[in-house]
C-alpha cells in the first residue's frame, strides 16, 4: 500500500496509488462540515463520494484504488460510447432472448466463413433460396386446382 502526500506540508489532498492507478483524496467544507472526498475517474466521468470520517474515505480509497489497478480496471475506464454501445446491443438483442456473448461468438463465426460477404446479404441470399415450409397437399387437390387454372 502506498499512501503519500502531494504537498510537502502533509496536507491534502492525499493520494493512494496501486500500481499507476491513484485516487486522490481532497478535504473540504460544505455546509460547515468538513467532507473527505476521494475522486477517481469511471465510465470516462469523474465521480467524487464524500464521506464526513477521514478513514471511511481512506478505506474506500483504498478500495477503488485497488479495483483501479486490477483486471477490474477495464470495466471501470468504460466510456459513455461503451456503455451506450452495450445498451444499443442489449436493445436489440433483449426482445430476442439472445445474450450478448452469444449474438457476438455467432456474428465472429458467420463472418469468418463469410470473409468479405456481409451478414445481411448471406441472409437475403439465403432467405431467397429456401422457400418456407409448403403445406402437405394431396396430389388430387394439386391436378384440381391445376385444371381448374388451366381451364381459366
Amino acid at each position: 500500500m502506498s499512501v503519500s502526500t502531494t504537498r510537502r506540508d502533509g496536507k491534502f489532498p492525499v493520494t493512494i496509488k496501486r500500481g499507476s492507478a491513484q485516487v486522490k483524496i481532497y478535504r473540504t467544507v460544505s455546509h460547515g462540515s468538513e467532507l473527505f472526498v476521494p475522486s477517481f475517474y469511471q465510465d470516462g466521468k469523474r465521480k467524487r463520494p464524500s464521506f464526513s470520517n477521514f478513514e471511511e474515505a481512506k478505506v474506500e480509497a483504498e478500495i477503488l484504488a485497488n479495483q483501479l489497478g486490477s483486471v477490474d480496471a477495464a470495466i471501470l475506464k468504460q466510456t459513455g460510447a461503451d456503455l451506450s454501445a452495450y445498451q444499443r446491443a442489449r436493445q436489440h438483442l433483449d426482445p430476442l432472448g439472445v445474450a450478448i456473448e452469444i449474438a457476438s461468438a455467432q456474428f465472429a463465426d458467420a463472418k469468418r466463413k463469410l470473409g468479405d460477404v456481409s451478414l445481411h446479404e448471406a441472409v437475403e441470399f439465403y432467405m431467397k433460396r429456401n422457400l418456407k415450409k409448403i403445406e402437405p397437399h394431396s396430389v388430387e387437390s394439386i391436378v384440381e386446382e391445376f385444371i381448374s387454372t388451366w381451364r381459366s
